[in-house]
């Protein structure tokens, strides 16, 4: 069962070189990158 990723339900954070969570907007432009 696959759910459809949507900003809102996921968290994607880079760690270096700084901790970074993105934001949902940024997560919906990487989204669309995709």
């Amino acid at each position: 069962m696959e759910e459809k990723v949507t900003p809102n339900n996921v968290d994607i954070a880079k760690v270096a070189p700084t901790y970074h969570l993105y934001t949902p907007s940024e997560v919906e432009a990487v989204i669309g990158r995709l």
